[in-house]
């Protein structure tokens, strides 16, 4: 058996959007960063790694941290919980020579932190979920 990094082209991609009750909007995107596949299989096999990319949109009135620090949030950062609404979930889509992959991200909590960004901007912290499935092209 050997494991191959195996070819694929993006179907589409794009973010899912959130918008948080302190007026931010959370932009997010799973993305497959790379698949692995395992030759000699009976059946074949393959694992697709995915990495999560976001961002945060802040509007111009937004409430400025005062206080906290610049730098990446731990979990020990969290403040609170904050409500949300999905704006809009995507599933984004993925071809191989054999399968095509369906990737579906979904924020499950949006966390304030007491970090902020360079802008001043308070940064906040998420916990996601992402569903894949593998569907194999009809032959």
């Amino acid at each position: 058996m050997n494991e191959q990094s195996v070819k694929f082209r993006v179907i589409r991609q794009e973010f899912s959007t959130y918008r948080v009750e302190n007026g931010q909007i959370l932009k997010l995107m799973m993305v497959i960063s790379n698949i692995r596949g395992v030759v000699g299989n009976d059946p074949p096999s393959g694992q697709a790694i995915i990495t999560d990319v976001s961002y945060v949109i802040s509007p111009p009135e937004i409430t400025r941290g005062g206080g906290v620090t610049k730098g990446n949030p731990t979990e020990g950062d969290r403040i609170r919980e904050l409500k949300f609404e999905v704006e809009k979930e995507v599933i984004n889509i993925y071809e191989t020579k054999a399968h095509i992959i369906l990737i579906a991200g979904t924020v499950q909590k949006i966390f304030l932190t007491n970090k902020v960004d360079e802008q001043n901007n308070p940064v906040l912290q998420y916990d996601s979920h992402a569903q894949t499935n593998a569907v194999p092209k009809p032959h």
